[in-house]
């Protein structure tokens, strides 16, 4: 289990893949994160060892192991699984034996460092009903999909969803109406990002949806049937709009305030909240705008001085 504070992230257009893919997808996000930790070559060998005397590495790696302890590379130590007489984790034997023998095998290194960082993540995020060979299984088929998808239309959003959500949805059956819920709530996850809050439209958040972040994705999303029902139903003012209440009902979003044709809607800030932060952004894009329009008129001015000094 983890906490509702831990988050995973993945790509916008995987939205069209919930709930039915959504172990994939957060095995995907697992490794995602696993790989923004920093690394030491002998803290992941450290690991590794230790996952071996476990039983718990994956079998490319285990069997590798074992190759090595058939050539005499290796030191055996699985009466005591790498514990010294006082019961310390001291492998410095075996890492040094792996380091050498795998100094020239990048592709197994890299196999390590990926195991390691999945450590590192569920760890960090407090799981621990995993395999190691699952969850890279699982990664590797979602960034096939994710490497196609972004080489044609270049690099995706990214999304965002707490651990205790995911799996809520993994694990209990949900109705049509829920998952639209959690597919809206992505959407501005989405368009929010890290900040606090974003100002939108309700045409992209229906747009978003459906993992489209543009139009020229949302022209290929459109044709699967799931998304053309999603778009004729949400584009209808009653359904959009009940949508977004039910969000905020349901705890999806904490706040949303109309201006005029957008919306300000926050994940996080109540409502004077973010009604004081939306006043702050209007501000801040309006002394950018005012700024634009002062530089280009001294541009303008200095054009017409040098026009002037070039004709006398």
């Amino acid at each position: 289990m983890a906490s509702d504070m831990h988050y995973i992230q993945f790509p916008l257009h995987l939205i069209d893949s919930i709930p039915e893919k959504l172990t994939e997808i957060i095995r995907y996000g697992i490794v995602r994160y696993g790989s923004t930790f920093s690394i030491k070559r002998h803290d992941v060998f450290r690991q590794i060892v230790y996952l071996y005397y476990k039983d718990e590495l994956p079998y490319v790696l285990s069997g590798e192991i074992n190759s090595l302890i058939n050539a005499g590379l290796f030191t055996n130590n699985g009466d005591y699984a790498g514990f010294d007489s006082e019961g310390h984790f001291d492998p410095d034997e075996n890492i040094d034996e792996l380091i050498e023998s795998w100094n020239e095998r990048p592709d197994l290194y890299k196999l390590c460092v990926q195991v390691y960082q999945i450590h590192l993540a569920t760890d960090s995020l407090n799981l621990t009903d995993y395999r190691y060979l699952d969850v890279i299984c699982d990664y590797n088929t979602i960034n096939v999909q994710v490497q196609k998808f972004e080489k044609k239309y270049g690099n995706d959003a990214l999304t965002s969803i707490s651990l205790k959500m995911a799996f809520d949805y993994r694990d209990n059956d949900k109705g049509y109406s829920e998952i639209e819920l959690l597919k809206a709530f992505l959407a501005i996850k989405s368009l929010q990002g890290k900040a606090k809050l974003c100002e939108t439209n309700k045409a992209a958040i229906i747009m978003r949806m459906t993992g489209a972040r543009s139009k020229e994705v949302l022209k290929e999303k459109s044709k699967t049937n799931i998304n053309k029902r999603l778009i004729e139903k949400f584009n209808k003012r009653y359904h959009i709009d009940k949508l977004l209440t039910d969000l905020r009902i349901c705890r999806f979003i904490q706040s949303k305030l109309p201006n005029n044709r957008s919306l300000f809607i926050s994940t996080s800030l109540n409502d004077r909240e973010l009604a004081k932060a939306a006043f702050e952004l209007i501000k801040r894009k309006e002394q950018k705008t005012q700024k634009s329009i002062i530089k280009k008129q001294e541009n303008e001015a200095k054009n017409l001085l040098n026009q002037l000094l070039q004709g006398t």
